[in-house]
Order: structure tokens, then sequence, then C-alpha cells
């Protein structure tokens, strides 16, 4: 059996995807925020949030920190990270220990870290009450901050949540600082968590990150893949991508095969009625999009897999159309006609290998990443 011979970064694939699940990360976005991405970033959240089956207090109260959340990013970000290459900000949905997380991470100006810090301390000094009364006091006064109001987002939050506001400071630079917040939202009323799994669930967010930054990926979905969460996801990624209609058509198309892959295909190891686990993550560089996906497969179904694989990345592209049609056309077989299409398709798509690499849970299953490439230019 021949895998590719990029392991070192499909790897990485399997270690991201444990990694999250042990942080309880199901829904992470890195990129540019604006008023059109962050409509659909919330919309994306909210699908998840739906899956879960949560009572519709809890829904409420998450969406409403997901909204405030996002636009305190978009109100705050530095106004210079303003492409996928460059922009750090980042949004992560955590559920952990009976509580949801809402984390974000944007690039600010240095010189309001000093500002932002005394007013988070003053907003998590008050209590239930003082916290209404000194919202309804900078309402009445029309008190607001140079960014458009965050304040006031940041008081509601606090509000919303019915928790301390976790936060944290980044110096990157004389003029840029990296900015985390993080909102708790207890599931249960009576549950109450120490402070330390609190910060633990920020430094998890903080560390990964850097790793997001270090890899340019803009988005990552390690959860439960259904039909609805797919056209969720592929709407974030089409607003987010500011290339040309071809190229833009070309990498969607690559995205609904690559994550039918994980939902058509994957094993039902850890499986639930929410879908089949997996993950899916894009990321960037100046001459490619990187398309990964990781999810498991049964170990009986290797031997066909790799084989499909390899011998679909030996042929060239005229072989590979020749091939294509001989599959649609073999009715003889109903149930083999489909096997490997998706990867055929993936190569006619993209013009490129598909890597894969395959690493051993136990005696039943393996999980299998996927990356194909899409040339930017």
């Amino acid at each position: 059996m021949k895998e590719s011979t990029n392991i070192e970064n499909l790897d990485f694939n399997y270690q991201l995807f444990k990694g999250m699940l042990r942080g309880n990360l199901n829904y992470i976005y890195r990129g540019v925020f604006n008023s059109e991405m962050t409509d659909h970033v919330i919309d994306l959240a909210e699908t998840n949030i739906m899956d879960a089956n949560e009572t519709a207090t809890v829904r409420k109260k998450v969406y409403n920190i997901i909204v405030e959340s996002l636009q305190n990013i978009a109100k705050h970000q530095a106004e210079d990270a303003e492409s996928l290459l460059t922009s750090t900000a980042i949004f992560a949905v955590q559920r952990k220990n009976n509580n949801y997380y809402i984390t974000t991470g944007n690039q600010i100006n240095a010189d309001t870290v000093i500002g932002l810090k005394s007013r988070l301390d003053m907003i998590n000094s008050l209590s239930k009450d003082e916290l209404r009364d000194f919202y309804k006091a900078r309402l009445t006064s029309g008190e607001i901050s140079s960014k458009g109001g965050a304040g006031l987002g940041l008081i509601d939050m606090a509000r919303k949540s019915g928790s301390k506001l976790l936060y944290d400071f980044k110096i990157l630079n004389d003029v840029h600082a990296l900015f985390y917040l993080h909102s708790k939202i207890p599931v249960m009323s009576e549950i109450n968590n120490s402070e330390t799994d609190d910060d633990s669930s920020l430094k998890q967010v903080s560390a990964l990150h850097q790793t997001l930054n270090s890899r340019n990926i803009l988005l990552i979905i390690n959860s439960f893949f259904t039909q609805q969460s797919m056209l969720q996801l592929l709407r974030v990624i089409e607003s987010q991508i500011n290339e040309t209609l071809q190229l833009r058509k070309q990498l969607y198309s690559v995205m609904v095969e690559v994550v039918q892959n994980i939902i058509k295909h994957g094993a039902d190891y850890e499986s639930t009625d929410m879908g089949k686990p997996g993950m899916f993550y894009i990321a960037i560089n100046k001459s490619h999009f990187l398309l990964n996906s990781g999810n498991y497969i049964l170990n009986t179904e290797i031997d066909e897999l790799a084989a499909n694989i390899n011998y679909t990345n030996s042929l060239s592209i005229k072989d590979l159309e020749d091939y294509y049609e001989q599959k649609l056309l073999n009715f003889e077989n109903e149930t083999s006609k489909g096997a490997g299409l998706g990867f055929i398709d993936l190569r006619l798509k993209t013009g490129n290998l598909i890597r894969y690499n395959l690493k051993k849970v136990n005696d039943n299953v393996s999980f299998l990443s996927l990356e194909t490439t899409i040339d930017r230019t």
C-alpha cells in the first residue's frame, strides 16, 4: 500500500483532530471579518448549536453572545488586517464541562490595550444588578467608544452570559497586539466550574491560534457532518474567497467533493444522530488553496481505498477522463460504479494529485487524512 509522500503535513491533520477533540473545539474560523462574513459564520455556528439539541434558553444565550462577539471583532480589528494572507482574527466555539465557551481573538492597536483592560476589569467587578444599571446609564447618556459602541457590547456580553469576561493580550510589536475575549455560557444553571477550567479553555484556543496563523488555516470544522452543515460551511468559504469567478466555482465544487467524502464514506465509529465525526479545513498560501479532510475509515476498507487513490494518481488527465466515463457506464456493477468516482472528480477538478495518510486508531478503524490543492494562478 503506497501512501502520500507529504507525510508530515498529513500527520498534522490527525494531531489537529485529536487536539480539537480534547479541547471540545468543534468550530473555528480564522480570517477577515466583515458584515457579510459575520452573517455566514453566525449561521454555521447556529446550525451546530441547533444540532446539539440544546434548550431554547441556552440556544438564545449562545446565539446572542456569538453575535456580540463577532460584532466586537468587526469593530475592533486593526484596519490593516484586511487580506486572507495577513489577517489573524479568530472565532471559536467550545462545548466543555456543561458550558459553552465563545472565544474571539483579533489584532488591535497596541495603544488601546491599557484602556480596554481597565474597561474589562471594571465590568467584571460589577454585580448582576450593577451591570444592568450601568448598561441603562450608558444607553441614556449616549456615551459610546470610538469604535462604535463596543463598550456597550462588552457590558451586554457580561449581562447575557451571566459570567465574568475572561481576556488576554499578547503584544506583537510597538503597533499591534492580539486581544482574546472569552465568554462562558452555562448549559445548566447549577453547574459552577472553576476559573481554572475557564482559563484552560482560553489557553487552548490561544495556543491553537498560533498554529493556525503559522499554517494560514482559514476555517476548521471538527464536528459531526451533515448535508445542512456542509451547505453552511460552503457559504462561509464562498463569501470569504476574493478570487476570480472561475476559481471560486472550482473551489466550491472541490469542497463539495471533499466534505461529501466524509458524509458518505466515513466510518460510523463514534457517530451519533448528529452525523459522522470528521474534520475539514482550508488553508491558503501565495500559490495554492489546500483543502484537507479527516475521518475514520474501517480497516477492512483501507486496501481498496488506497488502490483507488493510487491508481487515480497514476493516470494522466486524458486517461482519467476515459476512466471516469468507463466507471459511469459500468451498469453491470452498480455497487462498484461509485467506488473511486469522487477521487477521479477531485483529480479532474484540481489537476493535482491527491495526498493521503492513514493512522491506525484500533483494530477496527483508522483515521484517513486527505489533502488536495487548487492552483491560485
